[in-house]
């Protein structure tokens, strides 16, 4: 009998089960995100969004006195009066997030029956829980799209899966599962795309309209969602640039020398009709044209259209003060070197987090210690293979 490789098995797996293996993560992903939702208790931004969603602010709760418990959990209780407009002005007037989420939260709410006098925290957390589900199935459908590989798509659904910083996300009555949809969704547009600039086929009127609804759906809920439009208008640049440098090697066509003439025997005249007098060209077919300006123009559509989307929502909240002074907090002393080299170490800390992430926010010293030592060391471990894979896949 002979024993397969753990990569044979893998190979033979995907090639064989594949929709029956991608259900098998999603279960195990809905399983991770449903379990225990109400263990933890709601922090204020939590709070903050429950509030909003229901349609209710912070007004009722009187300051600078002693109050009862349910005075102060009173913008909690759901409000039957609260419409969708409530919350948009709401969002508007008083936080700093784009109301998209909060209006889908509001919905949510009221569809699932109220088990008690306060909102349900497993309700509200039920959304956000929902769409990291369903973040399985679109981050295969992406690494599908990307790398033309069922192997690929199935590892990146399984780390989706059992991710679990993507399972903390999804555990919170906030909108982040919900951009990472967005994000996941506008980079299968952006590949698409790009797909069809490098084989140099015309780019599909279509896919501009939906890019355009994604990126403005994405930043409808988050404004960082922009931060995935730059990354992405980034690598169209890079690939124009490609595009124009493949262009300018392309060798000049050979000139046309004229050839000898040769001896013709004298033939015979014809009549010719009076109105044939226009002298006879030879029929050339027609030089097929390039479809690279025709998609850059559409891709200009695209752009267009999301810049718009956004200046939106830049003349809706410029004038409102943008929270009224909310992120004051993340401001900080840039006098000092330490202001000054800090970026560098936390990008460093952003790029190790995002390959693996234990619990380095324990309350022992030592787990903290063990944890950051093993994950540096895992980084420097993996860095050989994410310059292999970058120059595979250039």
């Amino acid at each position: 009998m002979k024993i397969l490789s753990p990569r044979s098995w893998l190979y033979r797996l995907q090639a064989r089960n594949d929709l029956p293996l991608l259900l098998v993560w999603i279960v195990i992903g809905g399983l991770l995100r449903f379990a225990q939702l109400t263990a933890k208790p709601p922090w204020t931004d939590e709070v903050a969004t429950l509030v909003f969603s229901l349609g209710n602010n912070y007004q009722t709760v009187p300051l600078n006195q002693v109050i009862p418990i349910d005075v102060l959990l009173q913008p909690l209780q759901p409000n039957p009066d609260a419409g969708i407009t409530d919350v948009v002005s709401l969002l508007l007037n008083e936080d700093n997030h784009p109301p998209l989420y909060f209006v889908l939260a509001h919905l949510w709410m009221k569809l699932l029956p109220l088990s008690g006098e306060y909102v349900d925290l497993w309700a509200a957390r039920s959304l956000p829980a929902l769409f990291g589900v369903l973040s399985i199935p679109a981050i295969y459908w992406l690494a599908r799209l990307a790398f033309r590989s069922r192997l690929v798509a199935q590892l990146a659904a399984a780390m989706m899966a059992v991710s679990p910083y993507a399972v903390f996300l999804a555990q919170e009555a906030r909108h982040y599962t919900l951009g990472i949809l967005w994000v996941i969704a506008s980079l299968g547009c952006l590949i698409a795309a790009a797909g069809h600039l490098w084989r140099r086929t015309t780019l599909p009127i279509w896919l501009v309209f939906l890019w355009v609804a994604i990126n403005s759906l994405g930043i409808a809920t988050h404004y960082f969602f922009s931060l995935t439009l730059c990354a992405e208008a980034m690598s169209l640049i890079l690939l124009l640039w490609h595009q124009l440098k493949r262009l300018n090697h392309q060798s000049p066509p050979l000139p046309v020398s004229p050839s000898p003439r040769l001896p013709v025997s004298p033939s015979p005249r014809l009549p010719v009709s009076p109105s044939s007098h226009t002298p006879h060209t030879p029929h050339t077919p027609p030089i097929p044209t390039s479809p690279l300006l025709k998609n850059w123009r559409r891709l200009g559509l695209a752009a267009a259209g999301t810049i718009i989307s956004g200046l939106v929502w830049l003349l809706i909240i410029l004038p409102r003060d943008y929270g009224n002074g909310m992120v004051d907090w993340i401001r900080h002393d840039q006098s000092t070197v330490l202001a000054l080299i800090s970026p560098v170490f936390q990008t460093l800390a952003a790029w190790i987090t995002m390959l693996s992430l234990l619990p380095v926010e324990a309350s022992s010293w030592l787990v903290v210690l063990i944890s950051g030592a093993a994950m540096i060391l895992f980084f420097l471990w993996a860095l050989p293979f994410l310059y292999w894979g970058l120059r595979v896949r250039w």
